[in-house]
């Protein structure tokens, strides 16, 4: 499923804007606003992110809307993902809560918000404090040419000026070596390394399906039992026996809906893929019975409900 729906973001920032919540889109909130969203979209909030989904949630179930998918990505920081029911595409939002800048990025977000003006349509950060975030993120990346590009644009006084306010000391640092021309430590992974290939080649982001897992705890018979019932209730995509999930405690199920059709994908402790479901996209029924299972999924993440399928 592609991420980058820029009708569905809209919908979720005007939700948002519409709230009594201090936010901010940290960057391209004029790009945003013209329908270009080519990744996810990145927000500082004055709350935990947990309460800020579950109010939008709230507000955007009529219209049909929903979180399906989330993850902690640092800190408090929090990556989710939404729907719309029945659709084959979605939008990614990054919700970013750090009022210690302890994060990777060493950015303190209250702070942050008392540097926020009117943009386009939604409110952003003010273009020194956008640049001051975007600096310390390009330097925790290693991204030295975007990094460049930034210094070369922003007004270096004004960085110096309002740094100590928002950035925690480790963002101090990479600020004033970033001006002082030295250059980050590019991190060394195979996904960096393919992004920053990409990047060369004009590709900007990999297109990955958003998905979601459901954990299935019990003993060995309960967990193979479960697994069981739900392959004999669709046609295995996959060629490996799902069974295998007997030898575990635990078994694992990837709910995933591509640009094409929704897919379960049964996947047992230390097997990076065992089997999978296909659920046939030309039942509306059944694809809002999967949407509405993901959106409370993920709300039950959030409230600490959700206790799996067993």
């Amino acid at each position: 499923m592609p991420t980058t729906d820029p009708s569905l973001a809209a919908m979720i920032l005007d939700a948002l804007d519409s709230s009594k919540m201090r936010y901010a889109v940290l960057h391209g909130e004029q790009r945003i606003a013209s329908g270009d969203v080519e990744s996810d979209v990145d927000l500082v909030v004055d709350r935990l992110p947990s309460s800020v989904v579950l109010d939008l949630a709230d507000t955007l179930e009529p219209s049909g809307v929903g979180p399906i998918m989330l993850w902690p990505s640092d800190r408090n920081n929090l990556n989710t993902f939404w729907a719309r029911c029945g659709s084959s595409s979605g939008t990614q939002i990054d919700l970013v809560f750090d009022p210690h800048g302890r994060a990777r990025y060493a950015v303190r977000t209250g702070p942050l918000l008392a540097h926020v003006e009117r943009g386009e349509r939604w409110s952003r950060l003010s273009e020194c404090a956008e640049d001051l975030y975007l600096i310390s993120k390009r330097w925790a990346k290693g991204d030295t040419t975007a990094l460049r590009g930034i210094l070369a644009r922003a007004d270096c006084e004004a960085l110096t000026a309002l740094a100590p306010r928002v950035l925690q000391r480790r963002g101090y640092r990479r600020l004033r070596g970033a001006l002082a021309g030295k250059k980050p430590v590019a991190w060394g992974n195979s996904a960096t390394r393919l992004q920053s290939q990409l990047s060369r080649r004009g590709l900007h982001r990999l297109r990955h399906p958003i998905a979601h897992h459901i954990n299935i705890a019990g003993d060995d018979r309960a967990v193979s039992a479960a697994m069981a019932e739900l392959t004999e209730s669709y046609s295995p995509v996959l060629g490996r026996s799902p069974s295998v999930a007997g030898r575990g405690v635990r078994g694992r199920v990837l709910l995933a809906i591509d640009s094409r059709r929704p897919v379960l994908i049964l996947r047992p402790p230390g097997m990076h893929c065992a089997g999978g479901i296909s659920v046939s996209a030309d039942d509306p029924e059944l694809l809002e019975k999967v949407w509405r299972g993901m959106v409370e999924l993920t709300r039950g993440q959030l409230t600490g409900t959700y206790r799996g399928l067993v």
